[in-house]
């Protein structure tokens, strides 16, 4: 069966493609969602275009894509892959190139995981579509007609099938899994035209010091990984920068942990990146500033961000919301273990029973995000919860803590420490244990306990104990909110001795883990510590089938450069925030394009979310040579499309975007490609 209208034509417009087997799973497969009728293959053909000789090969300008099926032709197709001149305004001030010698094509393309293309992820999508059998020649077209020197992919699931398809068209590849999931990332270049430097994996993951608090450990650890290849022009291809050698460019793809409330982690994890590639090219013996370096992927950075502001501007600030935490708000579940916190007079308040409701069993059943996501963050507060799977939800807010109820005074006296919660000793028992409203001394007047007699008695409470006390002179206080009275007693069994006791236990603790505790805060002037486990600081590098090379030393390395342990990604991790510094300059190959809080173009779109998330990042000599890059889709377009499939046949001007993968395209990603021109 013929793979495409294309290909139909006799226009074969891969390079280097190899004869076709079976050895790559079912990518060989007719795409029937870029097939049309005769005469629109004839028509689109007739529109096709082709730029000049790039690394002498004809490149297309503009590659269209058919209709979705012959007998629905009511969808309207996306534009298809078009390269747009790059406006020379968006090049680097002050950056010039010599008569150029060499070109370059780099691509990133998230191609959508098997695993993750899912019906209740893409409700709006049929089924047949998000199939891997049926999207896997439309990933193989893309990828052809692409025609990049270099690709960085991510969501690649299957490697074996992956490298054999790569293989085919020509590529050599590396490949690098996730930490505990099935997917993961790959670089792949040109045959012959590229030999391999250097090449490793980084765990995110196993970065994180095991003397980090665990609040600090649950928030960052997410499974992400970023995989870095330095690649060496062939010696026919070798290209110099007056007396310093620029044959080697130095490749970075990742695709970083989503989700609006994980500013921090996505921060981290790009500052963690840039410290293993500043540290890796600061131990090679032919280290040289000018060298060229591309960080390519599915960031998931919105612009406008504060991650996102770290790279254009390479700096960010991030509050410490996991330091010196003062205000809780517990799940209701535990409730009674708030009793203890207000004691020492912290601000506690509970989740109410009608947003416990609300929230259902933590599996995301209620419509949107929990009630108590939202309380949280309205409010200030840290959540403390039993729940893992409520914590665990990529909506859940920066603050949040698992409690273990198994040991709960151990496990409250091991959040304080790691929050660096303040205990005032002039402030305990200010908190009622009931309401955590303030309390206050009651003047012990005729007045003052008849009007509190006169609460009493409409509360139910008749003659309540506190007004023998008062009359025998005992010191009363009282709730400002609820009213609740109480007094001290010198009895060993008394309320009171059972709540001075219940606080010296807990302020005890408090101290053993703060002096002794793995996990016990740090002192912010002190160096940053903590090793990792082999198994953390090693990644598997699939395609080698072994493990990479220690990156542990990269990031040693990079901290060489702050020596006062003021900066970088290990001080963020053990003052829970602070300020980021890249060190690295870096310019976007679509900064144009991203105004914050403009949503003309996108890179990816799934009902309910849409926006330009994926980049091509570039060093200052790199970014010189940008002339020209592969066209976005604009929203408009997705709406035309979502319009023409309205019942009225109408434009739809509201509502969320339809899916970008379906009939017409493979993945929920647009990719992103750039033509360069080496400095020579």
């Amino acid at each position: 069966m013929a793979r495409g209208w294309l290909i139909d034509t006799g226009l074969d417009l891969v390079r280097n493609t190899a004869p076709h087997s079976s050895a790559a799973g079912d990518f060989h497969e007719a795409p029937a969602f870029f097939l049309g009728h005769p005469a629109e293959r004839a028509r689109l053909l007739r529109t096709t275009t082709l730029a000049s000789s790039v690394a002498g090969v004809a490149l297309p300008s503009s590659i269209p894509l058919g209709k979705a099926t012959p007998s629905s032709p009511s969808s309207p197709p996306l534009r298809g892959l078009e390269f747009e001149s790059a406006d020379p305004s968006h090049l680097t001030a002050g950056s010039c190139l010599s008569e150029p010698r060499q070109h370059l094509r780099l691509a990133t393309w998230n191609v959508l995981a098997p695993n993750y293309a899912l019906a209740k992820s893409f409700p709006d999508v049929d089924a047949v579509w998000l199939a891997s059998k049926t999207r896997k020649p439309g990933l193989r077209w893309v990828l052809e007609a692409l025609q990049a020197d270099v690709l960085c992919l991510q969501e690649v699931q299957h490697p074996d099938e992956w490298q054999n398809l790569l293989d085919e068209l020509g590529f050599e590849a590396s490949f690098a899994a996730r930490p505990s999931r099935h997917d993961g990332c790959a670089i792949a270049w040109r045959k012959g035209r590229f030999r391999t430097v250097d090449k490793f994996v980084f765990n995110f993951d196993g970065a994180i010091p095991e003397s980090a608090p665990q609040s600090v450990q649950s928030r960052f650890s997410r499974c992400n990984i970023g995989l870095v290849v330095e690649l060496e022009l062939a010696s026919e291809h070798r290209v110099s920068l007056g007396n310093s050698s620029c044959s080697r460019i130095v490749l970075a793809t990742t695709h970083l942990y989503w989700g609006k409330e994980h500013e921090d982690v996505r921060a981290w994890q790009l500052q963690l990146l840039m410290e293993a590639i500043r540290g890796r090219l600061a131990s090679s013996p032919s280290s040289h500033p000018d060298r060229l370096l591309a960080i390519c992927g599915d960031l998931n950075l919105l612009p406008g961000s504060a991650s996102h502001g770290l790279l254009r501007r390479g700096k960010a600030d991030f509050p410490r919301a996991l330091r010196r935490v003062e205000r809780f708000l517990f799940d209701s579940d535990i409730a009674k273990a708030a009793k203890p916190l207000r004691l020492l007079g912290l601000d506690v308040t509970i989740e109410t029973e009608r947003q416990r409701a609300e929230r259902g069993d933590g599996r995301g059943t209620c419509e949107g995000a929990p009630p108590i996501f939202a309380r949280a963050v309205a409010e200030g507060r840290f959540i403390v919860s039993a729940s893992r799977r409520l914590l665990g939800r990529s909506d859940c807010p920066p603050g949040a803590y698992y409690l273990d109820t198994r040991r709960c005074e151990e496990s409250l006296a091991e959040m304080c420490s790691a929050l660096s919660v303040e205990i005032d000793r002039d402030r305990l028992f200010s908190r009622c244990v009931k309401c955590n409203g303030h309390v206050s001394e009651m003047e012990n007047t005729p007045e003052t306990l008849e009007r509190a007699m006169i609460l009493a008695a409409s509360t139910g409470q008749g003659n309540p104990r506190w007004y023998w006390k008062a009359q025998a002179g005992l010191p009363l206080y009282v709730c400002e909110v609820c009213c609740q009275v109480y007094w001290f007693s010198a009895s060993k069994g008394s309320a009171s001795a059972q709540a001075h006791q219940q606080v010296q236990s807990l302020l005890r603790r408090i101290d053993d883990f703060s002096i002794h505790s793995r996990g016990g805060p740090r002192d912010p002037d002190a160096p940053s510590g903590g090793r990792c486990t082999d198994a953390g600081r090693r990644s598997v590098d699939l395609d080698a089938g072994r493990c990479s090379v220690d990156v542990e030393v990269a990031v040693e390395a990079a901290r060489d450069d702050d020596p006062s342990g003021d900066g970088g990604a290990a001080a963020f991790l053990r003052d829970g925030g602070g300020s980021l510094e890249l060190g690295v300059e870096l310019h976007s190959a679509y900064a144009d394009l991203e105004s914050p809080g403009s949503c003309e173009h996108v890179t990816n779109s799934k009902l309910g979310f849409h926006g330009l998330i994926d980049y091509i990042w570039l060093s200052p000599t790199l970014h010189a040579g940008l002339r020209a890059r592969l066209r976005l889709p604009r929203v408009e377009e997705l709406r035309r499309r979502q319009g023409a499939k309205a019942s009225n046949g109408g434009e739809a001007e509201s509502g969320p975007l339809p899916s970008l993968v379906g009939a017409e395209w493979p993945s929920d990603h647009w990719p992103l490609a750039v033509d360069l021109e080496l400095p020579g």
